[in-house]
């Protein structure tokens, strides 16, 4: 379930796991890429991170069978 909150606070307006783990994953792929300068246009750095972010956290969602 995508759509479950992953911090659901009292109002359900958590962000959602799918979204969290996105998150994550994006801050590795911009310090990782930047760190190591394999992306030196940054408008293609933060595209390439957030189509894979949303790639890595489906990968996550499925190893968690959901």
């Amino acid at each position: 379930m995508t759509d479950r909150p992953a911090f659901p606070p009292a109002d359900d307006r958590g962000i959602n796991m799918r979204d969290y783990f996105a998150a994550k994953a994006m801050t590795w792929f911009l310090t990782a890429l930047t760190k190591e300068a394999m992306l030196d246009d940054p408008s293609l750095l933060r595209q390439f991170a957030a189509d894979h972010a949303y790639k890595m956290a489906d990968a996550m969602m499925k190893a968690r069978g959901e």
